[in-house]
């Protein structure tokens, strides 16, 4: 759906967020002032070890596939998206310095925003 110009979608999402609710933002100012921010989670995707990686991608594949959602009629990133992180390490992050990252995870998101170059969507 589309949303004022003028919004922001990190400073929505920054400004709804729960004590210890899971939050996204990436912002690439120089190509077309890219956003995209995303709320919540309602679907984990967690793995770890070797093989991790197209583990993940084949069930986010199945999900996104089988998922019953509008038309991605915005700026890239509009739509059913997923987002996450991957430690380097096959069994993650077990570092003191690090906190324990998840080995990999992907978050299918409550809530997301995108803007791209003339389209903000909500």
């Amino acid at each position: 759906m589309a949303a004022p110009a003028e919004l922001d979608p990190a400073a929505v999402v920054a400004a709804s967020r729960r004590p210890g609710e899971p939050w996204f933002v990436l912002e690439q100012p120089a190509r077309d002032a890219a956003a995209i921010a995303a709320l919540g989670c309602v679907l984990e995707l967690e793995d770890r070890g070797v093989g991790r990686f197209d583990r993940l991608a084949t069930r986010w594949r199945a999900l996104a596939g089988a998922a019953v959602c509008g038309p991605a009629d915005g700026p890239r990133g509009s739509g059913l998206i997923a987002t996450g992180g991957f430690a380097f390490a096959d069994e993650g992050g077990t570092d003191a310095g690090v906190g324990g990252l998840r080995a990999a995870r992907r978050c299918s998101s409550r809530s997301s925003r995108s803007r791209g170059a003339a389209t903000t969507c909500a």
